[in-house]
């Protein structure tokens, strides 16, 4: 067998080198062959971080090809196969031509964009595509400061945009303070005064008390029917101020869950020239920015030139580890498989890639050491969450809120510091007396109480003068009586 076997390897060599036999050489080893070529192998690389780099040899699949190569062709006897030319691309058409040409023996990565495209079932390109990592699809990075800013324009907007409800709620208010006036004009226990204006305004005060609470009692209908009248304004108002209740809740809840930072419908949203991405975000409804430069795109976003990016979300997150900008954040993510593959052109490596071979072995199962490979490249980022990073007016972090307890506690100082000094100074300057009654208050009742005392005193002279005249008159009475009886005998 072994004799065998050497006379077959020398046909092989002789069949080369005459130029009827392959363009490799294989061996057998273990449970798969080794196609080793003869010739040089062109490596045409893509530069798109972090999968490949522009000018290097690493990247994700850059350090897969090179691992390729070194267990395939290096590795397994292969003495005499010639140079790997390392070739690197500027943009996905330039990829494209040499691919379509057959100018490349191996050609990586290729973008879902390109690999969908009818290069791959093109009959004349003989080509094969091997999908060696799947990206879990697009992620939408935002800038969270200015997130946090819209949504607190928005949250302001959703609160004031129920103002028809307020205004109609007063409205009916207003009318059912001029019928309760109405219904208990004529109630000799009158809670509503009788002139319209000032009882329409107490009707008024009662109708919106009787919304809120079920009223303080210091107006209340006497009538039946003003009664009965009460009674369906007040379900009436509760109803009014659920709905009203009820509008500016779910206006803080939709803008604080949802926001408009996790959508792309009618939002700048910047993507990469002739990506998969610009299919997706036009699907969205976005406005949709087309960028060749990667890092041009995060400064606009950083400017606030556009609202998002969408990009692959591996790429996404090499980048945003490179930045490292806590304000840039992964708003959204979609489900959505983007995989990227290696085109190895058939016409010039047939003997490579034939089956069982080592080099499609490693193609055909790339899980395991592409897996291993993407830690080295790839770091998840913190995400946004509504409950930590979008900050409302009402939040804890929020810094209106923060300026607006300041100014409230400053303007409360200031109002006891004056209560304070207003008290100190009424105090300083005698105008109070030790009672707390005010000095010319109490001045003016000792001046009364003074004249009132002297009106006594005169009072009791003119008694005693009249008690006096009352004697002289009994004395007088006495003494005509006296003479009267001496006259008669």
């Amino acid at each position: 067998m072994a004799v065998f076997y050497t006379f077959y390897l020398l046909y092989l060599l002789i069949a080369t080198l005459i130029g009827l036999g392959c363009t490799s050489i294989r061996y057998k080893k273990s449970n798969y062959s080794v196609n080793c070529p003869l010739n040089d192998v062109i490596v045409s690389v893509f530069a798109d971080p972090p999968y490949s780099r522009n000018n290097s040899t690493d990247g994700v699949m850059s350090d897969f090809i090179r691992l390729g190569i070194k267990l395939c062709f290096k590795s397994k006897s292969c003495t005499k196969t010639k140079d790997i030319q390392w070739k690197w691309v500027q943009s996905v058409d330039e990829l494209e031509s040499l691919i379509k040409n057959e100018q490349t023996n191996i050609a990586f990565p290729v973008p879902p964009s390109l690999s969908s495209r009818r290069t791959r079932f093109s009959v004349k390109a003989r080509v094969e595509y091997f999908p060696i990592l799947l990206s879990p699809g697009p992620a939408l990075i935002v800038n969270n400061q200015a997130c946090q800013r819209i949504s607190k324009l928005l949250l302001v907007k959703s609160i004031l945009s129920v103002w028809p409800i307020l205004l109609l709620t007063l409205l009916l208010a207003g009318i059912s303070g001029v019928l309760i006036w109405a219904l208990e004009y004529h109630n000799k226990q009158r809670h509503f005064s009788k002139p319209f204006v000032k009882g329409s305004y107490d009707g008024f005060w009662w109708a919106v008390v009787s919304m809120t609470t079920v009223g303080y009692g210091d107006q209340i209908p006497r009538s039946i029917f003003g009664r009965l009248f009460g009674i369906a304004w007040i379900l009436t108002g509760v109803t009014l101020i659920a709905v009203f209740t009820a509008s500016i809740t779910s206006a803080i809840t939709v803008v604080s869950v949802k926001g408009s930072c996790n959508e792309m419908q009618g939002q700048r949203i910047a993507v990469i020239n002739n990506s998969e991405t610009e299919v997706t975000a036009r699907h969205h409804g976005a406005v949709v920015k087309a960028y060749d430069d990667i890092m041009a795109m995060f400064s606009d976003l950083k400017s606030e030139q556009v609202d998002g990016i969408l990009m692959d979300r591996l790429k996404g997150y090499y980048y945003l580890n490179i930045i490292d900008d806590d304000m840039l954040r992964v708003s959204r993510a979609l489900q959505s498989l983007m995989p990227y593959s290696v085109a190895v052109v058939t016409g010039n490596m047939t003997d490579i890639i034939t089956k069982n071979s080592c080099f499609m072995d490693l193609l055909a199962n790339p899980r395991g050491k592409i897996n291993r490979m993407m830690k080295r490249y790839i770091v998840p980022v913190k995400p946004m969450t509504s409950n930590e990073d979008t900050i409302g007016l009402f939040s804890s972090g929020s810094g209106a809120l923060t300026n607006t307890i300041l100014t409230i506690t400053s303007l409360l100082v200031i109002l006891l510091l004056c209560g304070c000094a207003w008290d100190r100074l009424y105090k300083t300057n005698n105008c109070f007396s030790s009672t707390g009654v005010p000095r010319q208050m109490l001045t003016n009742t000792n001046d009364i109480a003074m004249v009132n005392q002297s009106s006594v005193d005169q009072l009791a002279q003119i008694q005693s003068a009249l008690n006096s005249l009352n004697e002289q008159i009994l004395e007088v009475k006495v003494m005509v009586g006296g003479k009267a009886q001496e006259k008669e005998p």
